[in-house]
């Protein structure tokens, strides 16, 4: 980006008092929506032509007295575990960027 650009935004910024932590807010808001989205219209396709015409989220799993909608709870706990990756990627990302700039 333009450090005209870069200088613009922070001025932004600066002058509506916004901080980090809520652009990070907006910021992984819109992309857990979009990582939502992309399990629900992609990856759990694939399950569905084994549930043949029960569609995935209704899908119950019995277990003597106990029910469980499994897809959603699938879906759920592999959306959990893609923002949890890209945590950690980030963190990785910006402890690298940190001790190069300490270098």
């Amino acid at each position: 980006m333009h450090m005209k650009k870069i200088t613009t935004i922070k001025k932004f910024f600066g002058k509506y008092d916004f901080s980090g932590v809520t652009l990070g807010f907006l910021v992984a808001h819109s992309a857990s929506k979009f990582i939502e989205s992309i399990i629900n219209g992609f990856v759990m396709a694939f399950f569905q032509p084994l549930l043949g015409d029960v569609h995935w989220r209704d899908d119950v799993i019995t277990l003597g007295v106990f029910s469980f909608k499994w897809g959603e709870i699938f879906s759920t706990g592999l959306h959990f575990t893609i923002i949890l990756l890209i945590v950690v990627f980030m963190i990785k990302v910006l402890q690298y960027d940190e001790e190069q700039q300490q270098e």
